[in-house]
Formats: C-alpha cells, sequence, structure tokens
C-alpha cells in the first residue's frame, strides 16, 4: 500500500515560486497531499496531487477579519486539512478546544482532517509523550467518532531541527496511537512528521507501522519530494 504524503509547505514562496512548484511536479501522485499557504490555493491546484490547507477557521461566515473558514476552503476544493499542528498550538496558543473545533468544523464541510499529535522535549524527559497524546486524542474523539480523519504524530522536539526519534520511539508512539484508537473504535492512517528527509525516510517507509509522513522543510524542493515519494514506493 502506499505511503500517504502530506508536504506543508508552510509560510513559503511568492507567487511566482509557488506556480513554479505546482509546474515542477510533473508526475501523478495519488498519495500525495500539498498544503500552500492560503493565497496560493488556487493557483497550485493541479491534476498531479490533491490540494490540502494547512489550517483554517471553524466558523462558516461572519465577523471574523483575517480568518479563512473550512467552508470556503471547501468551495475551491479543498479536500484535506492540517490542524493542531504544534506551531499553531504553541506559537498561537490553540488548545485542544480550539482543535477539537476546528476537527468538526472539518466534517461538516467535507474535508478530512489531518490531527496533529505531540508531546514537547519536556514532555518527552518527563516520561509524558504517551499521556499528552492519550489527552490530546480523546478531548475530540471521546464525543466525535467519525473515521474520517489522518493522525499525525509530530514530536515537537523534532520539528525543523533535524533531530529525529529513533524507529523504534516512532513505532511505539503510533502503536499506542492506533491502542488509543481501537478503544474508540475509530480505525485511522497514523502519519510520522518531525524532520523527516531523504536521508531517513527509506528507514521510516519500511516500518508497518508508519502509514505516511507529514513532510516541513524537505517538501519545499518539489524535485527532492519526488524523489522521497518514489523511495517510499
Amino acid at each position: 500500500m502506499k505511503k500517504i504524503i502530506v508536504a506543508n509547505l508552510k509560510m513559503n514562496f511568492g507567487l511566482d515560486e509557488a506556480i513554479n512548484y505546482k509546474n515542477s511536479i510533473n508526475e501523478k501522485f495519488d498519495n500525495l497531499i500539498v498544503c500552500p499557504p492560503y493565497i496560493y490555493l488556487r493557483d497550485m491546484i493541479s491534476d498531479n496531487y490533491i490540494i490540502g490547507s494547512q489550517d483554517g477557521y471553524y466558523i462558516d461566515k461572519g465577523a471574523y477579519t483575517g480568518e479563512i473558514s473550512f467552508n470556503q476552503l471547501n468551495s475551491i476544493g479543498v479536500k484535506y486539512s492540517i490542524i493542531g499542528h504544534s506551531e499553531r498550538r504553541h506559537k498561537l496558543f490553540e488548545d485542544n478546544k480550539i482543535v477539537k473545533d476546528k476537527y468538526v468544523a472539518c466534517l461538516n464541510n467535507n474535508i478530512t482532517p489531518i490531527l496533529c499529535v505531540g508531546e514537547t522535549l519536556e514532555e518527552r524527559q518527563n516520561n509524558k509523550t504517551l499521556e499528552i497524546i492519550r489527552f490530546q486524542l480523546e478531548s475530540i474523539f471521546k464525543d466525535y467518532k467519525i473515521e474520517n480523519v489522518i493522525i499525525a504524530y509530530e514530536p515537537v522536539w523534532a520539528i525543523g531541527t533535524n533531530v529525529t526519534p529513533t524507529l523504534i520511539e516512532i513505532e511505539e508512539v503510533h502503536q499506542n496511537i492506533k491502542n488509543i484508537m481501537n478503544e474508540l473504535n475509530i480505525e485511522t492512517k497514523i502519519l510520522y512528521g518531525g524532520s523527516v528527509n531523504i536521508n531517513n525516510i527509506e528507514t521510516f517507509s519500511k516500518s508497518n507501522y508508519i502509514d505516511g509522513f507529514l513532510i516541513g522543510s524537505a517538501s519545499l524542493d518539489p524535485n527532492n519530494l519526488m524523489k522521497m515519494i518514489k523511495i517510499t514506493m
């Protein structure tokens, strides 16, 4: 089975660079979800990959200056959206309640949420990884047991640092996520995100516990991204 690949382009590229990125992905990858900045979403729609969003607002419309709703994202063809990314949790102070509201809004607007969960370095050092992840998952799924969701495990301390957990450490967390979801009677795919690059993706892709990858900086070069996708096949 093909691994799911999510390219999170974050706050990068000017318009010309965004269009060049789209044109550079000149092969069809039905397992690739590209999540560009909001302003390039329509410009980057392509038949060669699935278009996704990096985030969205949980209220459909109204006086919310600067926000873009999942309802609006759905109207231009967005099928997937990242929610709960650690950069939003820790830099923009989004708590589990906000993430839950976004999860529900995604479902209400026919968008598959890619829910990010993970621990900080301090939490890992205090052996609280599984406790934190269980709390993040149960805060959403105890009330909304719907299977249309993808989970992405992203240890906060590994994002953009070139430091990655070992495969054994990743598999341990993924197995625990699967156990929690089984307790809740929810079947889901589980991705890994956190300094995934062309040097480690082959090792990680051999694991049956990893269903795909949420890739950040290593996805900014489209040629590098295509090489990584092919490595996982």
